[in-house]
């Protein structure tokens, strides 16, 4: 490093003392973009300038040395880039947590954020696993099976009262689904209750199956407590399960994805890079399902 020669920076420089991970909330991702990208356009009309919230947004940063940067008014050379951000119409799943969605969904109560696992001799032993992720992984195993949200019975506390070993968990009493994991989907297939009837059907009545939307699954972390994450192994300050839903889709800055001129004249019509196209196709998307909700008629059932 000592024999490399840097340009001059006013940029102020800072020995790093530790790199914390975690994810990004939709507040996070809102707050550290520079500018809303509603357009899936990367030039204007006239094909000489990027377009104003597009994903080219001057904002962004600059690679072409004809323009600033319209945030820092930097160069090409000094700008390092400024993220955007694409608002989703309704919330969506990351195909990358998709399956640590799943084990939570079938960890907690759908109704109250409860862990479902009752709180016997298991579960205690599972508790005093230090590993974030080995602790997690056994209490997913007491609980996936359960399909109950256990509440305490009275006769529990004629027990306690006598003294006997009380075995609590004191949930809210609702029917729990079974997961299921489709492709990039999920399904919640509830099994039917035992009646008469389905004596008469051969192999008996078949579970209700419906899709569980990523809006489902945020509804559902949003009931979970702060203790809660922490008996998983969760961090409530840095990984919080809501954050594994995309709400707001950060956009990386143009020297991220860097688009090429075609003619090398710097003006004109330019090569992107995938990663352009297919933010693009987002936004397309996004717009398709705003318009679909803007003319959809209004829904007497819906939930407020």
């Amino acid at each position: 490093m000592a024999n490399m020669h840097f340009p001059f920076s006013s940029a102020p420089t800072r020995t790093i003392e530790e790199i914390q991970f975690g994810l990004f909330s939709q507040k996070e991702s809102e707050r550290l973009a520079v500018i809303d990208i509603e357009y899936p356009e990367t030039m204007d009309e006239a094909r000489l300038r990027p377009r104003e919230k597009g994903p080219n947004d001057p904002h962004l940063g600059t690679i072409d040395r004809n323009f600033k940067c319209a945030t820092c008014e930097e160069d090409q050379v000094e700008c390092p880039g400024h993220f955007g951000v694409i608002k989703l119409a309704v919330p969506v799943y990351h195909h990358g947590f998709l399956k640590q969605v799943k084990k939570i969904l079938e960890t907690v109560c759908h109704n109250c954020g409860k862990i479902k696992a009752v709180e016997d001799e298991a579960f205690r032993s599972a508790l005093r696993i230090r590993s974030r992720k080995a602790r997690f992984d056994k209490i997913w195993e007491l609980s996936k099976s359960k399909l109950i949200c256990e509440p305490d019975p009275p006769e529990e506390e004629n027990a306690a009262k006598q003294g006997l070993p009380v075995i609590r968990h004191g949930g809210c009493g609702n029917v729990q689904p079974q997961m299921r994991k489709a492709g990039i989907q999920l399904f919640a297939a509830f099994k039917p209750r035992k009646s008469e009837e389905d004596d008469e059907i051969p192999g008996g009545a078949q579970p209700e199956k419906k899709r569980f939307s990523a809006q489902d699954a945020l509804n559902v972390f949003r009931n979970m407590h702060d203790e809660t994450l922490e008996i998983l192994g969760l961090n409530a300050d840095y990984a919080r399960p809501e954050w594994m839903i995309l709400s707001a889709l950060p956009v990386p800055p143009p020297p991220v994805r860097p688009s090429i001129s075609v003619d090398g004249s710097g003006q004109g019509q330019r090569g992107e890079d995938d990663l352009t196209f297919k933010l693009g196709d987002i936004v397309r998307a996004n717009q398709n399902v705003l318009r679909t909700e803007h003319d959809a008629p209004p829904n007497p059932f819906a939930l407020r």
